[in-house]
């Protein structure tokens, strides 16, 4: 598969920093890449998304902190070609389970929601991300009331 083999560096980097075995490690490898591409979305990056997706990187994959600024490093590589994204949303789509999406997608309204301004491009991102994996628009929108303001 394309976006496996494109998006292997970082996996690998994600699978020498984890602490643990990861037994959903496609789960944890898909939300990083995907967090870490909605942060800058609407322009701007604010330290508080970038707080919410180090917390998520810290407690979903317990991941210590050195190790989080080097997977960050490694993704924001990675994020630099245009279609490492798409690649990614359609691993996801491949490799998670329905559990695993529902959970990226309320992980994915976390950070857009964390600086405490909502743009358009970051719920059109989360809404389409969704739709992309197999979440329906509605249920999409049902994970974001865990997370909004």
């Amino acid at each position: 598969m394309p976006g496996e083999t494109m998006a292997a560096p970082l996996k690998r980097a994600l699978q020498r920093l984890s602490k643990t075995d990861l037994k959903t490690g496609n789960e944890h490898f898909v939300s990083a890449a995907i967090l870490f591409h909605a942060v800058p979305i609407d322009g701007i990056v604010r330290d508080q998304e970038l707080e919410a997706l180090h917390r998520i990187l810290m407690e979903d994959l317990d991941l210590e902190e050195r190790n989080v600024t080097r997977l960050v490093q490694s993704a924001r590589k990675s994020d630099k070609r245009s279609e490492f994204f798409a690649e990614i949303v359609d691993f996801a789509k491949s490799n998670l389970t329905y559990a695993e999406k529902k959970n990226l997608i309320s992980q994915l309204w976390e950070v857009v929601f964390s600086d405490g301004h909502l743009h358009e491009t970051e719920s059109n991102l989360v809404l389409q991300v969704g739709i992309d994996i197999g979440i329906d628009v509605e249920e999409a929108c049902g994970l974001m009331t865990s997370n909004s303001l």
